[in-house]
């Protein structure tokens, strides 16, 4: 919803009705998948509720941003000045205990900060330089999805069949909101 609504206000993009139909039933296909029942907005889940949606906000007004430097230049060069900027800011955080521990492991960090880190955001800047930035959507609301497939292949875990209608929501919302309409 928030790259839909800052795509139409900083880009100036004409919101699609197929953006909004296909955004509804996304929508409504994580809510299956994340299984509203365990929302709460009691006292202790507030604070963590607020931080999940302004995260949302800022990962769209981030893909936003990034919209017109990726007309410019490639996901390599805006992942790049990302993360050197982010790796700076969190230098003041660093607290390490035991040096050791990381050298240990340095293979597994390494693929954990290549495969899922680097090349998955060079991939996601390549998909922003590619589509309207109303569409961005698209590919956060395939998360759950990849998180609910992911654990179906290693952890074993069997969806529900909510999980499964949610599944096929998203996939099917993805569809409305990528797929060109037919014109006679």
């Amino acid at each position: 919803i928030f790259s839909v609504i800052l795509a139409h206000f900083f880009l100036k993009e004409k919101i699609e009705k197929e953006t909004i139909i296909g955004v509804f039933i996304t929508i409504i296909g994580v809510i299956f998948i994340l299984d509203p029942t365990t929302v709460s907005f009691n006292s202790s889940q507030t604070i963590g509720n607020i931080a999940g949606l302004l995260s949302g906000f800022f990962y769209s007004a981030m893909a936003i941003t990034a919209k017109p430097i990726t007309k410019k230049k490639s996901g390599y060069y805006v992942a790049f000045w990302q993360y050197l900027i982010i790796s700076v800011m969190f230098l003041f955080f660093l607290k390490i205990d035991s040096p050791a521990t990381i050298f240990s492991n340095w293979w597994q960090l390494l693929a954990i900060g290549i495969l899922s880190t680097g090349i998955a955001f060079i991939l996601f800047m390549e998909g922003v330089r590619k589509i309207k930035a109303q569409k961005v959507f698209v590919v956060t609301a395939l998360e759950p999805l990849t998180g609910t497939l992911l654990a179906l292949v290693i952890l074993r875990e069997i969806p529900t069949t909510f999980t499964i209608l949610g599944a096929i929501l998203i996939l099917y919302g993805a569809y409305r909101i990528t797929s060109k309409p037919n014109k006679k």
